[in-house]
């Protein structure tokens, strides 16, 4: 694999998406967030503005899986179907190098949408005369650790998919069920204190699933002294399974008949 062509794929996925109309979902964002502002604004200072604090991280958060996921599914799963990729491959470009410089475009487009959107946000809420702190900062890196994940998925299952339709179905499964991890692990304690059969399955999945919850900086932002390591081991749980998948569609591109 060659990084400099590794480079040049990621760089035209990113620019290649800032030409599309992908970008008319940061418009939304903008409007919901400026929506809320007037909608909360007969509220007290402090509760309008955490309303909107939460309505503005949880827009991020469910517009960079959307983009994310829409994004890998139509880019990957749209080339095979069209032939195009081979305009790619026919060139002294391996798939490994394929894949990996799709899936680091796509994420620098959605890291993109992310920091503007957090921006947006935070002019809002300075608007509203709230002070400064790093607790949006944070939630958007945790928002990104999620996005590499989905998008590690979104290109394994545009490989193996037949159609978009039911690739948009599994990742959306699968990021709801990835936020529902601690729930897996606590019904598999009830199921195997009943004697319940089912529990081999519930934690097979509660190990493989990625643990969305584990990524949620906005239920543990209240705990004070939160070091470093409070966003290391997120990270690097992140970037571990991501690599992991993302060799799995390389082993099972490398693999596939175009």
């Amino acid at each position: 694999m060659n990084p400099s062509k590794i480079y040049n794929i990621a760089k035209f996925t990113y620019v290649e998406n800032l030409k599309k109309k992908n970008f008319i979902i940061l418009f939304l964002f903008i409007f919901i967030v400026l929506g809320s502002g007037v909608l909360f604004s007969m509220l007290s200072p402090d509760q309008e503005i955490r309303v909107i604090l939460d309505l503005g991280t949880a827009a991020i958060e469910m517009f960079a899986f959307l983009s994310a996921s829409f994004i890998a599914v139509r880019l990957i799963l749209q080339e095979m179907e069209e032939k195009t990729v081979y305009l790619i491959l026919s060139r002294p470009v391996c798939r490994a190098t394929y894949i990996l410089g799709r899936f680091f475009g796509i994420i620098s487009v959605i890291a993109s949408y992310i920091i503007i959107m957090a921006l947006s946000l935070i002019v809002m809420l300075l608007l509203k005369g709230w002070t400064f702190n790093s607790y949006i900062i944070l939630i958007s890196f945790t928002i990104f650790l999620k996005i590499l994940i989905i998008t590690s998925f979104s290109i394994f299952l545009s490989l193996i998919s037949t159609s978009s339709a039911s690739s948009f179905v599994t990742i959306f499964f699968l990021w709801a069920l990835g936020h529902f991890a601690g729930e897996l692990k606590h019904l598999n304690r009830l199921l195997k204190d009943s004697g319940i059969i089912l529990t081999p399955l519930l934690q097979f999945l509660y190990y493989v699933l990625p643990n969305f919850s584990f990524l949620n900086y906005k239920d543990t932002f209240h705990i004070t002294n939160a070091g470093f390591s409070a966003y290391f081991y997120p990270a690097g749980y992140a970037i571990f399974y991501s690599a992991v998948i993302i060799t799995l569609s390389i082993i099972l591109f490398n693999k596939k008949e175009l």
